[in-house]
């Protein structure tokens, strides 16, 4: 199963157009089974990014909307070709501080149940660290669901303690340089798994993927478990 973790920057990519078409060009390049999207949101024809991607990629799509304006909302959100069973939205906003939440989707491939989780964390270490605490907490690791935890991390320190956090719980997809795509240097793009074995993994540097948006999305294939969808 490929698991693809991507910022796309409202789809305005770095000419400063908004062209949702060309992130689902992206994302066509990278086949992704299940697909977490940050910073989604409406156009500024009040026109929802998100079901015209689903549309072009031919994906089904859940919306978590965060800064909700009336027509004009900004969020996470998750592309995938399988079977959506649960949907679960748990807010993690610090006070004063922009809106963030975890989008948690159940899905059922085959006879297995995946529960993902898509995450968009904040700009000081304050709010990731309490981000990080309530995300734990929101973890059932005592389940034999393959999990899978996917999203913009903002976290630029490899030895952050938000980072070793999530490192000892979960099995980490290593780490790639993923923004900013002019000369990505940081790894602010991150997806861990549990109860799942990664195959293979990397960061998409499309001549596209490049143009896009300001991050590059980042990938990992995984290994299914044996659970039965219960």
């Amino acid at each position: 199963m490929r698991c693809v973790t991507y910022n796309i920057r409202r789809c305005i990519g770095r000419d400063g157009r908004e062209d949702p078409s060309r992130i689902a060009r992206v994302l066509g390049e990278l086949q992704g089974d299940v697909i977490g999207l940050q910073e989604v949101g409406t156009s500024r024809e009040g026109e929802s990014k998100l079901f015209e991607l689903a549309a072009k990629t031919g994906l089904y799509a859940v919306a978590a909307p965060l800064v909700d304006r009336g027509v004009h909302w900004q969020g996470n959100a998750l592309l995938t070709r399988h079977t959506i069973h649960e949907v679960v939205r748990t807010g993690m906003s610090v006070r004063g501080r922009e809106p963030r939440g975890v989008l948690d989707v159940v899905l059922g491939v085959a006879s297995r149940r995946v529960r993902v989780l898509v995450v968009h964390f904040g700009l000081r270490y304050a709010e990731r660290k309490q981000q990080v605490g309530v995300l734990l907490r929101h973890l059932n690791l005592d389940s034999d669901d393959l999990l899978v935890v996917m999203g913009d991390f903002n976290e630029w320190r490899p030895r952050s303690w938000a980072l070793a956090q999530l490192d000892g719980a979960m099995q980490r997809v290593r780490p790639r340089r993923s923004f900013p795509t002019p000369v990505p240097f940081l790894a602010l793009d991150r997806i861990w798994t549990h109860s799942g074995s990664v195959v293979r993994s990397g960061v998409h540097r499309s001549r596209e993927a490049k143009v896009a948006s300001d991050h590059f999305p980042v990938w990992a294939d995984l290994a299914l478990p044996t659970t039965v969808l219960r």
